[in-house]
């Protein structure tokens, strides 16, 4: 008989034999894990580094988007030179809105209707936004809503001026008024002039439902103003103000030289101005009822006790993302050099160019509550200083909107 033999290996054989084949599929497994890793490292590197694919694409599509709306605007001021006269605009939403001769909508989305904040160019490239104060019974409830707009006497102005002064109570003070006191309030004459100038605002406002504010800080479109180290003479003014993204703020000028800078930027007819106070605060009020800030972030609190206004102002507390433009951190020093801004720098006291973060932006209103003061045309009541202004200031800790100061810079409106 023949037999069959099986070659056996010994069961400590059969052990080492498989420790070995065990050994061998989990070094395998280990190096594949680790290649894994490598690739998937200089994946993520590659698509989300500083040069990285997505990065990059985020950045094109950034520039694209600004090329854009760069054309847009670019549109809007050749369409707003064909305005020879006024004219009225329905939004999407069917509000109506009277525009001022040689000025368009802006084409831009987001800046072309009322409930977001309507803005318009002029030819030139300035732009302002419309601040409603709606021709209704909660409004005028002494003055009503029925006067011949066409012949609205100095009495009814009156009367006007104390319904909006109530309409607006949350964010008026008893210590400061709309009255004459000195040629250093914009350069009016005497209190004849000046309430002329007064009553023809509130016509307006009446007849129309609101003004126009500017949407930046009046600034200087290539240069900053250099006055060497004399912060206390008046200096000439000679640099063509604008209301432009990117400019530089005017500072260290006086009232009066505002003024004057203000009424430059007249179009279609309309007057350019500082605002007087009651404007002032009915762009408040307009923010709160319209942009759905609070009175608290409007009116803030004293010192930093209260911040909740810090939150959308360049100032001393809060922090904001810089977008654009260039920051100055010693803006006392003309001679300084301007910076430009890096993107997700937050500032802490430096005087930014104009629209430099949207965070500042409400209602497309950018720096109402911050960078630089703004004059206004009331009177302190104080007869050494008789000049006060608004908004705050990048290096105040104290700067809400609705804040009463000695200013650096000044704001246009026009009626």
């Amino acid at each position: 008989m023949i037999k069959h033999v099986k070659n056996k290996r010994t069961l400590q054989e059969e052990n080492k034999f498989k420790r070995k084949e065990d050994g061998i599929t989990l070094i395998a497994l280990v190096i594949t894990i680790i290649v894994l890793l490598i690739l998937a490292g200089v994946t993520i590197a590659t698509l989300t580094g500083e040069n990285g694919i997505l990065t990059k694409a985020q950045q094109a599509k950034t520039e694209t988007e600004k090329a854009e709306e760069y054309e847009l605007r670019k549109l809007t001021q050749g369409e707003a030179a064909t305005y020879l006269e006024e004219h009225e605009y329905t939004d999407v939403n069917g509000e109506k809105v009277t525009i001022p001769a040689k000025c368009a909508v802006s084409q831009v989305e987001g800046e072309n209707t009322l409930e977001d904040g309507l803005v318009i160019i002029d030819a030139n490239g300035n732009e302002w936004v419309w601040v409603e104060v709606p021709r209704a019974e909660e409004v005028y409830q002494n003055a009503g809503i029925n006067l011949d707009v066409n012949n609205i006497t100095d009495e009814q102005c009156n009367i006007i001026y104390e319904d909006l002064d109530n309409y607006a109570s949350a964010y008026r003070d008893s210590n400061y008024s709309d009255t004459f006191y000195s040629t250093k309030q914009g350069g009016f004459s005497d209190a004849n002039e000046y309430n002329t100038a007064k009553n023809d605002m509130l016509r307006s406002v009446y007849k129309n439902g609101g003004f126009w504010i500017g949407r930046y800080e009046v600034g200087i479109e290539n240069s900053y103003r250099s006055y060497g180290d004399d912060y206390t003479t008046e200096h000439p003014i000679t640099e063509t103000p604008v209301i432009k993204v990117n400019a530089y703020p005017y500072n260290y000028v006086r009232c009066s030289q505002a003024q004057t800078l203000s009424k430059q930027l007249s179009i279609g007819g309309k007057t350019g101005s500082l605002m007087f106070g009651i404007q002032w605060d009915l762009t408040c009020k307009f923010l709160e009822t319209k942009g759905g800030l609070s009175q608290e972030e409007l009116k803030g609190g004293d010192g930093v006790e209260n911040t909740n206004w810090s939150n959308w102002g360049n100032n001393n507390i809060g922090s904001i993302t810089l977008l654009r433009g260039k920051y100055n951190k010693n803006p006392v020093d003309t001679n300084s050099q301007w910076l430009d801004v890096i993107q997700g720098k937050k500032n802490g006291q430096m005087l930014l160019t104009t629209g430099a973060s949207d965070d500042t932006r409400k209602m497309n209103i950018y720096d109402f509550a911050g960078n630089e003061w703004e004059w206004t045309l009331e009177y302190t009541g104080d007869a050494s200083r008789p000049c006060i202004a608004r908004g705050g200031c990048f290096n105040s800790i104290s700067s809400p909107a609705i804040e009463r100061f000695r200013a650096l810079g000044n704001r246009n409106s026009f009626y």
